[in-house]
């Protein structure tokens, strides 16, 4: 009886303790906004007597810690006028850190105030579509903003945040002006906020109000209540815009044109902004528009002489302010025709190990049919000799679809192609293309990237598979598993025969290494560093000393290619990093040069900075709450297929999480590593966005004990990542190597549930369609529509379980983060028994 009555109050206590969360969870801290009764001047001292009827909110705690207060307090007033939210901020700061940034700098290097802002009081319990606006703001007034979706960060996104910031004896004061016109479609009422602070002082000292385990943990963030909001006035949408040319009596004229839905009545002043892609204003139109339909029909000339990569910045107002804003990123040929070099695929290099040696060109007429009935387009090809190599002749419809120059008896040099339009006798435009013919390597790899943006070593298609950080003493577990690529952050910086001896070591080991093309100095994210000093220009000396090293080890039969940078931060910086990458393209042809960032939008900003995008975008999982990834598979998944579908011509490799997160931490924190089925999912998220390697970070140090968390843990930290790579991930894409380096198929599988991603590849008319569970939890019993008509031939070849074949479709049955590879494929060997492998880890976690 009494062991019944423990029991009873035991459970009691549980479920008052759940009750309690679950009201306070229901209840968030609630700051109320007032309406400001008079116009505010964004001048960082709220003067106006406005603000003294809008009460402080105060006390900030150290963000992961809820019962411990910030040393350096902070408190903030917030209202709202007819157009946006004013912030006001009071900081205790000691020693402040800050100066003046571009947009979307790295403020948070500065004493900075974050705010994460939804427009909605409720939080989707789906962490995959959960969405936050985040602003930053350092007390110079500088600012980034992004937009937040699933985990994945939109920093495209502007809020037009202004601020204006002041020191003061013992800290600072800020006041921030955030505009409604940014939020789309923005209401007022209740909003879901978090204010975190970054204080740089003698420690570092992150806190937040409300108290928060993290910013971005969404079921934290208080309420902002009282919005004040006219809806007609927000309620507004680009539904439609484009940027047409049409051909004038002299030269070509641009309009950018669209459709704006409305509901407002009464005139409208529409403005654009138009920035080239170095972020220079070329041009600020604007006109009065009055709605018709509640639609808002446009068409604005714009000044743009040259075709390139412009961003149209729309503003909306009416006679009491912004209303809607929109941005849209548009490539524009100024031109009467455009010319596509179909192949070469890569670079306009013709290599000696190619075995298509054509030139191949697409042109287009930019102008109506009407008028291209009184055109002809003229092609002429020459050598940089001097020697013709077609004279000037009319391209015939046929040719301008495809207009080919045959040069494997062309000896190597460069060739130019020109296509002239003229109308009757008048010159139209003229266009020019440039094709490199090669000649063969002395020795080491020609490496370029096909049409199917698949890496090709000396005529033979190449995936790479291997890790990051990788010192001599583990290039024989990497071989022995199967992979084939090795990378290091820091031989670079050694001297010439000791680098030698690396790539040797690697030959060896029949790996490739991967480099950067910094001879002693090296790369931060800001920076170059040259003998303990920072810079951001490659001037001539740095050239000179990449030079020595380009020319020391590119006939190297182990090198494979350049590492350019790793998530850089910096206009400045950024744009001597594409300096950078066009000295290595003239420099050394024969080798491919790899970025890396940390987010799509990132990879996706340095189009034209490298030849392949390595994606290091990590889930981190947490112990609490459990199965909680910071980057949902999902958000992966969409991130890496995002990069996949907007660089163009440049290939995608993804670079998996292979370390255990508490190791970057002097302490222990709420991590964990990630288990080989969340491991498996998010390699195939990669396979199945339609990446073309896979190259994990880091492996770290060998003599790594399990659960020894030291700066290079990597992989042998936890047998979960060491055997999930070493005996399952790693041989897995070694026996599917060549079903991943096979073209998308014409037809691909199709699957009846969400959540579930393929990818359907044709491997010499055998199809591999890769399959994957996005979600942590089982989906049950899948159909998949097989492209052939007859499924009956089907074999798994990865993951473990069991098919259902009828006609054209297979059943399987997918449990949480499930992975599968199936073929109709006779010759397919089996890859790896999943199963083994978690048996495997379950008994070394023991």
């Amino acid at each position: 009886m009494m062991e019944n009555d423990i029991m009873s109050k035991g459970a009691f206590a549980f479920l008052l303790a759940l009750l309690w969360c679950v009201i306070l969870s229901a209840n968030p801290i609630e700051v109320r906004v007032s309406f400001a009764e008079v116009a505010l001047v964004l001048d960082g001292e709220a003067t106006e007597a406005t603000w003294d009827k809008a009460p402080w909110n105060e006390g900030f705690t150290k963000l992961g810690k809820k019962n411990i207060e910030a040393a350096e307090q902070a408190r903030f007033k917030v209202l709202n006028d007819n157009n946006g939210l004013w912030f006001f901020w009071d900081c205790v700061d000691n020693s402040v850190k800050s100066e003046p940034r571009p947009l979307d700098d790295s403020i948070w290097h500065d004493d900075c105030i974050e705010l994460f802002l939804s427009t909605s009081p409720d939080i989707s319990p789906d962490r995959n579509i959960r969405e936050y606006y985040q602003i930053i703001v350092n007390p110079a007034g500088s600012v980034f903003d992004a937009f937040n979706r699933g985990g994945a960060a939109d920093t495209q996104w502007t809020s037009m945040t202004k601020a204006v910031g002041k020191l003061k004896e013992g800290g600072w004061q800020l006041e921030i002006y955030i505009p409604f016109a940014a939020f789309p479609n923005c209401r007022g009422g209740s909003w879901r906020f978090l204010c975190g602070r970054e204080n740089w002082g003698k420690e570092y000292e992150p806190s937040s109000f409300p108290a928060a385990l993290k910013f971005q943990e969404m079921d934290d963030y208080a309420l902002l209540s009282g919005i004040t909001i006219d809806p007609t006035r927000f309620d507004n949408e680009l539904f439609s815009s484009d940027v047409l040319t049409e051909l004038g009596n002299d030269a070509m004229n641009c309009f950018v044109k669209g459709i704006i839905k409305t509901a407002i009545v009464g005139k409208l002043d529409l403005k654009c902004r138009i920035l080239d892609e170095n972020g220079s204003q070329i041009d600020f139109v604007g006109d009065m528009m009055i709605p018709k339909d509640k639609a808002i029909s446009f068409t604005l000339p714009v000044k743009i002489a040259k075709s390139g990569k412009y961003s149209f910045y729309f503003y909306l107002a009416d006679e009491k302010g912004l209303v809607f804003t929109a941005n849209v990123a548009k490539s524009i040929e100024i031109a009467p025709c455009s010319v596509e070099t179909i192949w070469p695929f890569y670079r306009d290099n013709i290599y000696s190990t190619m075995k298509d040696k054509t030139a191949r060109f697409k042109v287009t007429p930019l102008v109506s049919p009407a008028i291209f009935k009184e055109c002809r387009i003229e092609v002429e090809v020459k050598l940089s000799s001097g020697k013709v190599i077609i004279p000037p002749k009319k391209l015939s419809p046929s040719e301008l679809e495809c207009f080919t120059v045959p040069l494997a008896n062309v000896k190597p040099g460069k060739l130019l192609a020109t296509f002239t339009m003229f109308r009757g006798e008048k010159l139209l435009g003229r266009m020019e293309k440039t094709i490199n013919i090669l000649p063969p390597l002395k020795g080491g790899n020609e490496v370029w990237f096909n049409s199917e943006r698949c890496m090709v070593v000396n005529g033979q298609p190449f995936y790479p598979r291997g890790f990051f950080g990788c010192a001599e003493n583990a290039f024989p577990l990497i071989a022995q598993a199967g992979g084939n690529v090795v990378h290091s952050y820091v031989v670079n910086t050694f001297d010439l025969p000791k680098i030698i001896k690396f790539l040797d070591d690697a030959q060896a080991n029949g790996l490739k290494v991967v480099l950067k093309p910094y001879y002693k100095f090296n790369i931060g994210f800001f920076g170059f560093t040259v003998k303990g000093k920072k810079q951001t220009t490659f001037d001539q000396n740095l050239q000179n000393l990449a030079k020595e090293l380009v020319d020391g080890i590119s006939n190297h039969p182990a090198f494979l290619g350049w590492y350019l940078y790793d998530e850089p931060r910096g206009a400045e910086y950024s744009r001597n990093l594409k300096t950078v990458y066009e000295f290595l393209r003239e420099y050394d042809p024969y080798h491919v040069v790899v970025g890396c960032d940390n987010s799509s939008e990132g990879c996706i900003n340095k189009v034209g900075h490298c030849d392949v995008h390595w994606v290091d975008i990590y889930p981190s999982p947490y112990i609490e709450p459990k199965d909680y990834l910071s980057i949902p598979i999902t958000s992966l998944y969409n991130q890496l297929h995002n990069v996949v579908e907007k660089v163009g011509r440049e290939a995608v490799c993804y670079v998996p999480q292979a370390f255990e997160r508490n190791s970057f931490n002097k302490k222990p924190g709420n991590y964990r590593s990630m288990t080989y089925r969340e491991l498996r999912a998010s390699v195939f998220a990669g396979i199945t966005a339609g990446v073309r390697g896979t190259v994990p970070y880091k492996i770290g140090d060998i003599k790594t004990k399990y659960r020894e968390l030291v700066p290079n843990a990597g992989i042998f930290s936890d047998p979960n990542m060491k055997l999930g790579f070493l005996k399952g991930i790693m041989p897995e894409l070694n026996a599917l190597n060549d079903a991943l380096l096979a073209p998308i198929a014409a037809k691909q599988a199709t699957v009846d549930k969400e959540d579930i991603r393929q990818i359907t590849l044709d491997h010499n008319g055998a199809l591999y369609v890769f399959l994957l569970n996005l979600k942590p939890e089982p989906k049950g019993l899948v159909n998949v529509t097989w492209p052939g008509k007859d499924a009956s031939k089907v074999r798994l070849l990865g993951g473990n379980g069991k098919l259902l074949a009828k006609g054209s479709t297979i059943a399987i049955d997918f449990g949480k983060y499930d992975a599968f590879v199936l073929t109709d494929d006779a010759n397919a060997k089996p890859t790896v028994n999943v199963l083994a492998v978690e048996k495997e880890i379950e008994k070394e976690n023991k």
